[in-house]
This record gives C-alpha cells, sequence and structure tokens, in this order.
C-alpha cells in the first residue's frame, strides 16, 4: 500500500498538472490528500477483488498444473531432496542392520535366561 499510496501521490502532484493544467490550478494540498485517501481507499477494497479474480482464473487454466510440476521438478529443491534421499539411504541400511543385530542378541539373551 505505501508504493500504491506514494505512485497516487505523484500522479496527482506531478502528472495531472502536466496533462490538465487547469485542473491543477484550481486544486491544492488538502484537496490532493482528499482525493489521495479517497484513491487509497477504493484501491483497498478493489485490490483483494481483483487478487481474488485473477487467482481463480489462474487455478481454472488447464495448463498450469503442469507447468508448476515442470519447474518444481526442474528446480534445485528437487535435486536436493533426491540427493538428499540417497544419501540417507546407507544410513537407513546401516540402522536396519544394527538393529538386526541387537533384535537377535536381545532375543538370544532373552532365550538363555529363560531356558
Amino acid at each position: 500500500m505505501p508504493q500504491i499510496e506514494s505512485h497516487i501521490d505523484f500522479f496527482l502532484r506531478e502528472k495531472l498538472p502536466k496533462s490538465m493544467p487547469m485542473v491543477a490550478m484550481l486544486i491544492g494540498d488538502k484537496t490532493i490528500g482528499q482525493i489521495k485517501e479517497v484513491f487509497v481507499s477504493e484501491i483497498s477494497v478493489l485490490f483483494p477483488q481483483l487478487i481474488g479474480q485473477y487467482a481463480d482464473g489462474l487455478l481454472e487454466d488447464d495448463r498450469l498444473y503442469p507447468m508448476l510440476t515442470e519447474k518444481l521438478q526442474s528446480a534445485a529443491v528437487y535435486s536436493y531432496i533426491s540427493g538428499t534421499q540417497s544419501k540417507l539411504k546407507g544410513l537407513f541400511s546401516k540402522v536396519k542392520w544394527g538393529a538386526l543385530v541387537f533384535g537377535l542378541i536381545y532375543g538370544l539373551l532373552i532365550g538363555l535366561i529363560a531356558a
């Protein structure tokens, strides 16, 4: 909103007097401030509606899902995840073997104690 407000201020103070000098002579700083307030309040109401309509249009577009899938697969995130999975695969294998050995020793000890 601050960028929009500064752009409206620039328009009212710089561009409007150049394109309509007669109007610029009739309005002062107080009027410009009031006009700016009205514009900003209208934009704050209109902006969420426009974004909602734009997002609805994007969701209805059939090209969006394949394009997003392609971009995500080609991104660094996908390569990071696949690289992490390959590194962790060896660690998980070691954990599985360690659990097997621990379970075997624990089972043998319980069997010897119970016998």
